[in-house]
């Protein structure tokens, strides 16, 4: 009667013998491909191509593919020979350890000072450009107009000379329809300042004094089989006030860093007060300079 339950029993056991174990699902997954192994360290290529952009050309990004594999060979095998022939390497530690430290905090206030000044109303901008008109002088001219390059054989050049000479709406929309196709360059900056140094560095042109600025003024010079037009709308000379649309950049970004140091110092004292009563700072005979002012000014 026992001999149907010792054949299932061998049955059984003989089927779990054949039965394959299931597969480590790391030991499936394809093996990353390595480029340099020095020591212990090892280098594949994903960790290269992370470090690529992706706006190159296919001939740079080989080149920068070898450059970056080469820095990291010559980097590790002479951190291998340093790390057993250099006399102090606890004070090597302790420096990265302090940089660490340096970098953790300068990107944590970084991060939170940036966020908190990364806006700046219109409306701040313009009170500070009228409070302080004396700190917005002009240091070079700036120049409102129309700038046209242009091969000196294209077609309807004496036309595009009339169109930038009128500089009226009418000549404006001819010249806005013939420099999307017929212009090596065409630039409408009638509309914004640019600064004077920008304009003449892109023209082969001996331009005069501060009275080659005015307005209506109109260059033009071919050299090379190309011809460069400027038309002068409107200037301001060095010495100046700014306008107060080009100001608005520099006063813009001088609140912005001003908000982000205000924030970080308040930020800095906020940690200092939540670590102080949470007793994860303890001070000795030293009281920090920052809180020191701090209870002088309550006080």
């Amino acid at each position: 009667m026992r001999k149907p339950l010792l054949l299932l029993t061998l049955s059984a056991l003989a089927l779990a013998g054949c039965r394959k174990e299931p597969e480590n699902r790391e030991d499936s997954l394809p093996k990353p491909e390595i480029l340099m192994q020095v020591g212990d360290s090892s280098l594949t290529r994903a960790d290269v191509l992370a470090q690529l952009p992706a706006d190159i050309s296919a001939a740079d990004s080989a080149r920068l593919f070898d450059a970056i594999v080469e820095e990291w060979l010559e980097t590790g095998m002479v951190v291998d020979v340093a790390e057993k022939n250099l006399p102090d390497l606890d004070r090597i530690d302790r420096m990265v350890e302090q940089y660490r430290r340096r970098l953790l905090a300068e990107e944590y206030r970084r991060l939170m000072a940036g966020e908190y000044g990364a806006k700046v109303s219109p409306e701040a901008v313009k009170k500070e450009y009228e409070a302080h008109p004396e700190k917005y002088l002009l240091t070079a001219p700036v120049v409102k107009g129309i700038y046209v390059k242009l091969p000196a054989d294209a077609p309807q050049v004496g036309e595009v000379r009339g169109w930038v000479a009128k500089a009226t709406p009418e000549a404006i929309d001819e010249l806005e329809n013939y420099g999307l196709k017929g212009a090596m360059e065409y630039d409408y900056f009638g509309d914004q300042w640019v600064a004077w140094d920008d304009l003449t560095r892109r023209i082969p042109y001996r331009f005069g004094g501060v009275e080659s600025l005015a307005d209506g003024r109109l260059f033009e010079t071919t050299k090379d089989g190309i011809t460069y037009m400027l038309r002068i709308l409107e200037s301001v000379p060095a010495g100046e006030p700014m306008p107060a649309e080009f100001a608005a950049v520099r006063i813009e970004q001088e609140l912005q860093e001003k908000q982000r140091g205000d924030y970080d110092r308040r930020l800095l004292k906020d940690i200092y007060a939540r670590e102080l009563r949470a007793g994860r700072i303890r001070p000795g005979t030293y009281v920090p300079l920052r809180y020191r002012e701090t209870k002088e000014k309550t006080n």
